[in-house]
């Protein structure tokens, strides 16, 4: 459900869009190399519930009861054709109603979408009332002007392809909200001069949500699949509005989800790679995540997708005009390290800061928070800012200019690019300010008292009175304590979920461990995690074996807690907690004085990055379960954001 990485091979698409070269179809050569085998993609991620197919003629054919048909793109959409089949009936799918392409042809002409789109960021487990703490500190670390400047004459969009379901509501998910919150308010309050001419539109890319990938149309979902992203994308570019379009991709997933069993580019993945293609041509600027670090237990390097698509080799317009089809941008800190969750061999050749950031835009004449949030996404709604910023300011720049304005004026970093588009050099990273790259196109523009030499910076820390406040809420111990961890039982046996295990290897994947029940705190793993993240382990899992015989009713638990990053150095396991169907607490047991295999206690606090299991006899079967955490003492250094007593 939620994504990883993969390096992108091969040369690119060339389409018949509205200003790129010709091609009638999709084409499946040069597939994306994959770091993990078809074989080990999870059932549940790219399911029988969803297909996509190449078009073979002006209609998608018509499909047996209880399957949805629809066109992925209208029929005027100057790009190659699909056809989506969804399942809507009732029970498992019906696969032999799904049609073929034509009467008496048997060759499989479609391929499994794959629920695999996902945000960049999570919110943290700091209180909201620290928010404007928070925003303040990153308004300095992007550099923001002094002064507001006067707004150009040019309107841009930035295009929010995500969560956010429309501009009257947060949605299910904040992820989309608080990006839009973030670019609209980092643009709009480096301008003066009445109506802010940048706006953030919603464009629903993440539609599902729950492990049945329910669609949500009205409130938006988690997660989405490959085939709405490439729709949403076709969307946002066709809409009626400004010239100017940035779209702001704070998605990924990884690269094994872009092929077949067969190892060929599978078509909801050419899909996307079209309508990048066709947003490209349509001189949309497209900004993406790189992508964070995974979670879950199969490792992952380089960046993630859409932003690995910044490798591939510009699409070549019917103009002639050559775009890339994206720019990523990854994630510092405010002492411009990299994010804890960076993905290894994923820095991209542009960063911006995007540790706990808060993010709020007006719904229904109130101004809603959210977040703090962290991660890659953050940065890429930070460049989208600055990025219509800069064309708000010269709107007769290209997307290419637009981008070398941002990068060329970016403070430049100690470390350097693992990868950049072709043809560049991938020489050391830059850090994308605000201000810089305004005065890159407003000449007189001064920056000084602005400006952060690299390395220089600061983390946010919290005021006395921003302390006071936290600790009339209670200790700190109470934004780790509860069901952080709540464990929902994965439905039915499911092998075929590799998830943090005890057992040797490290996946769970045999067979003969059926009939055991796997309860992990990811909905479907491998997932991407979330920085610095609200769960001190986000891919807890808890395997309950089969009871053996015998007088007693053991339930033999083998726990198994990956300590997600540093933000968590400290905190420590106080009990698991065992429910009932209903919800109803059943028992409740000791684990901070239980050893590893190791012998270390896990109530002295334990290490991230490091994964610790404990084995557990209960005298009762449950249905669920939670584990709670404890943060010790309440003002350490270790905490999400650095805790720095200052003068408020």
């Amino acid at each position: 459900m939620i994504l990883r990485r993969m390096g992108f091979l091969g040369a690119s698409l060339v389409l018949a869009l509205g200003g790129c070269a010709a091609s009638s179809s999709p084409a499946r050569e040069d597939p994306p190399v994959a770091t993990t085998s078809a074989a080990t993609i999870p059932a549940g991620v790219c399911t029988d519930l969803r297909w996509v197919g190449a078009r073979p003629g002006s209609t998608c054919p018509t499909p047996g009861a209880g399957w949805l048909a629809e066109s992925l793109f209208p029929a005027a959409a100057p790009l190659p054709q699909f056809c989506v089949y969804e399942w809507t009936g009732d029970g498992a799918p019906g696969l032999s109603g799904l049609p073929k392409k034509s009467p008496g042809d048997d060759v499989p002409w479609l391929d499994r979408d794959c629920f695999v789109v996902a945000g960049q960021s999570t919110a943290s487990s700091i209180e909201g009332i620290v928010r404007p703490s928070l925003t303040a500190s990153h308004r300095r670390q992007v550099e923001m002007p002094l002064a507001r400047v006067r707004s150009g004459n040019a309107p841009v969009t930035i295009a929010i392809l995500d969560t956010w379901p429309s501009a009257s509501q947060v949605g299910r998910s904040s992820h989309g909200f608080g990006m839009a919150g973030i670019a609209e308010g980092i643009a709009c309050d480096a301008l003066s001069g009445g109506t802010c001419p940048i706006r953030a539109v919603p464009f629903l890319a993440l539609d599902r949500y729950g492990l049945d990938a329910r669609k949500d149309e009205l409130h938006g979902g988690d997660y989405g699949a490959q085939s709405q992203l490439a729709r949403a994308i076709y969307q946002a570019v066709s809409a009626p509005g400004s010239d100017k379009r940035v779209l702001n991709l704070s998605v990924a997933w990884d690269g094994v989800y872009n092929t077949t069993a067969a190892n060929v580019p599978s078509l909801p993945f050419l899909a996307v790679r079209a309508a990048l293609e066709y947003a490209a041509c349509q001189d949309a600027l497209v900004i993406t995540a790189a992508g964070n670090a995974p979670g879950g237990p199969v490792p992952r390097t380089g960046p993630a997708y859409p932003a690995a698509f910044e490798r591939a080799p510009p699409v070549v317009c019917r103009s002639g005009r050559r775009r890339n089809l994206v720019y990523s941008v990854g994630g510092v800190d405010g002492r411009d390290e990299p994010l804890v969750n960076t993905r290894p061999l994923g820095r991209p050749a542009l960063a911006a800061p995007s540790f706990a950031v808060p993010g709020a835009r007006t719904v229904g004449g109130t101004v809603t928070a959210v977040g703090p949030l962290s991660g890659s996404s953050v940065s890429a709604a930070v460049v989208s800012a600055i990025a219509a910023l800069v064309w708000n300011a010269r709107p007769s720049l290209t997307p290419p200019q637009v981008m070398e304005k941002i990068h060329g004026s970016g403070a430049e970093l100690s470390g350097f690019a693992d990868y950049c588009s072709p043809g560049a050099s991938c020489g050391r990273i830059k850090r994308a300010s605000v201000c810089r790259a305004l005065a890159s196109v407003r000449p007189g523009l001064s920056c000084t008292g602005v400006t952060i030499p690299a390395g220089a910076g600061t983390n946010p820390s919290y005021s006395l009175v921003d302390l006071a406040r936290i600790g009339s809420q209670g200790s700190l111990a109470a934004a780790f304590s509860g069901p952080l961890a709540r464990l929902g039982p994965v439905a039915g046996c499911r092998p075929d979920i590799p998830i943090f295990s005890s057992a040797p290897g490290g996946l769970l994947g045999a067979p003969e461990l059926c009939p055991s029940e796997v309860l992990t705190s990811d909905l479907i793993a491998p997932s991407l995690d979330p920085q610095p993240g609200p769960d001190p382990c986000p891919a807890c899992m808890v395997l309950k074996m089969p009871s053996p015989p015998g007088p007693e009713v053991l339930v033999p638990l083998s726990i198994t807690m990956p300590i997600s990053d540093e933000a968590h150095a400290g905190v420590s396991p106080r009990t698991l907690s065992l429910f009932d169907a209903s919800g109803a607490l059943i028992d409740r047991y000791d684990l901070g004085s239980a050893e590893d295999g190791a012998g270390n206690t896990l109530r002295d606090g334990l290490t991230p990055g490091e994964t610790y299991s404990v084995s557990l006899d209960v005298l009762t079967d449950f249905d669920s379960a939670a584990i709670e955490w404890a943060a010790e003492p309440f003002f350490t250094p270790s905490f999400p954001v650095v805790l720095e007593p200052s003068l408020p």
